[in-house]
């Protein structure tokens, strides 16, 4: 059975990319484009993974990410929170945020697998897609 990863996302270009990433890399994805779609969804799919926009049109990342660790159904799920800004980090992870890990764009398809991998295997799961990483993107660099 493949790991759900749910990406929220506003811009569609960048939610298609990394939809199709993380499709390629082996995983089940379910997309949201707005932050009460992103916690619909959560709470509805329960996903392995959460991969969520900072700043979502409707409801900020931050505040989804915090609603989210809040809600006892969720609250075990990890999130990666994805952002235009380089150098935020810091601001993103952490106890006041509640994000596990942080990505900034643009994304690189094997970036972005490998930082859900990452964060998966950090929270303990063991069967986790990607082992054909290389033959799915055999250039160093590739974007699709």
């Amino acid at each position: 059975m493949k790991l759900k990863v749910l990406v929220a996302e506003h811009e569609a270009g960048l939610l298609a990319v990394a939809a199709s990433s993380l499709e390629t890399g082996g995983y089940q994805v379910i997309s949201a484009i707005n932050g009460l779609q992103a916690l619909k969804q959560a709470c509805a799919s329960l996903p392995d993974l959460i991969i969520l926009d900072a700043l979502l049109p409707d409801i900020d990342g931050r505040a989804v990410c915090e609603i989210l660790h809040r809600l006892p159904s969720t609250a075990h799920i990890p999130i990666l929170m994805l952002s235009g800004s380089p150098g935020k980090e810091p601001d993103m992870i952490g106890s006041e945020s509640w994000a596990d890990g942080y990505i900034t764009k643009p994304l690189i398809a094997t970036q972005l697998v490998l930082r859900a991998n990452e964060i998966l295997m950090r929270m303990g799961e063991t069967h986790l897609p990607g082992s054909h990483l290389e033959s799915a993107y055999p250039l160093a660099g590739y974007e699709p």
